[in-house]
């Protein structure tokens, strides 16, 4: 089975810490980040982020290039019970999923 990290997946970096950084529980907003992700809702997604975030992740990048990238996994079958971790100081969350295509970390 094919498990690869999708370091904040991959294009955002740091900036999607941002959304666990807005509340004393992550887990339910990476978990919305995730779904509107998933979803194909970048407008909503990007509504999420703030201002540091919007101005370096444009909704294009999401659409265009984030998007696809994750679309290319495949459906995603089941999504793990998500780990809240600490990385260079910021909080985030890794949600394992299992894609058609391949095995994922997603971390938010």
């Amino acid at each position: 089975m094919l498990h690869k990290w999708v370091p904040c997946l991959l294009a955002a970096g740091w900036m999607f810490a941002a959304f666990a950084q807005q509340s004393n529980n992550p887990v339910p907003v990476a978990r919305k980040a995730l779904d509107l992700l998933l979803a194909g809702k970048y407008r909503d997604l990007w509504l999420m982020c703030d201002d540091r975030m919007q101005q370096t992740l444009s909704e294009v990048i999401l659409r265009a290039q984030i998007g696809p990238m994750v679309n290319g996994f495949g459906k995603p079958e089941n999504i793990g019970e998500p780990q809240v971790q600490e990385v260079q100081n910021i909080t985030v969350v890794v949600f394992p999923i299992h894609f058609s295509r391949a095995d994922m970390n997603v971390i938010l």
